[in-house]
């Protein structure tokens, strides 16, 4: 996660040379956010489904015998080295069934699933944010998981259009273009609402996708801990992470930094 808030920090750095330089930042902040949510998830089942003599935390090879005699070095599994179902990470009840078939909750990931989600953005701040459980209202995860699902497609293939055009036929009469009802009731795949001089996405969008990935993780951090009852003190994303203006020790390197435009993320308990 570091990488995408490592990019967001240097897109709010002093302009230099205008705002298209900065603007293509914009896809990959989006791109390492939601690829940290995945690598968590295939990380998670991974080392949950291998077992200690199987798996090292860095995947390395085993150096007890690595080499010796000529013979192949043994192996372990690590970190990227375990790959989810197509589209398990985007589809709640898909995901929580597979980590229940795999041993790592008896219950539902989802149910610890608590956020803040912005539900649109004006130029680096995401904005109208609404509180959500998963418990009481799965669809505003469902639609915020296939909204980052598709920025993350997007952005992969650089289908980053600079201006939003819905088409005719998934566009309400009286609709106009362009509009964020528009954009939200559009059934093709990559359309979002853009005024940055570049075809990229906006710096906003980018941070409210960050945001759900950030609170996605370390609420599943936590109900994953509790289920197997485990502290999750130390394992669990820096708190300050998820202020409104970063705290913490002066040291860290995101001190002071405004991630989510004066919003403070949710942390559960």
């Amino acid at each position: 996660m570091k990488v995408a808030l490592d990019l967001i920090s240097i897109h709010a750095e002093r302009e230099v040379r205008g705002r298209v330089p900065r603007a293509s930042l914009n896809p990959f902040i989006a791109i390492a956010a939601v690829a940290a949510w995945e690598r968590f998830l295939a990380d998670l089942v991974g080392a949950a489904t291998f077992t200690d003599a199987e798996w090292h935390d860095k995947g390395y090879p085993d150096g007890d015998d690595a080499g010796q005699d000529d013979e192949p070095a043994e192996t372990k599994r690590g970190p990227g080295h375990f790959s989810l179902p197509r589209g398990a990470a985007y589809e709640p009840e898909q995901l929580n069934g597979y980590l229940r078939n795999q041993g790592i909750l008896k219950g539902n990931l989802t149910d610890g699933w608590a956020a803040q989600l912005a539900g649109s953005w004006t130029g680096a701040t995401p904005k109208a944010w609404r509180f959500a459980e998963y418990v009481q209202d799965p669809d505003a995860f469902r639609a915020a998981l296939k909204s980052a699902q598709n920025v993350r497609n997007g952005a992969a293939h650089m289908a980053l259009p600079a201006t939003v055009v819905v088409p005719e036929a998934h566009r309400p009469a009286g609709v106009p273009d362009g509009s964020a009802t528009a954009v939200e009731t559009a059934q093709a795949q990559y359309y979002w609402t853009n005024d940055a001089i570049a075809p990229t996405i906006q710096n906003g969008h980018a941070r409210g996708v960050t945001a759900l990935c950030v609170q996605l993780i370390d609420s599943s951090i936590v109900r994953v801990a509790k289920e197997v009852d485990c502290d999750p003190t130390g394992i669990r994303l820096p708190a300050g992470w998820l202020d409104s203006t970063v705290s913490g020790p002066r040291r860290d390197r995101y001190f002071g930094l405004t991630f989510w435009g004066g919003k403070a993320l949710h942390r559960v308990e």
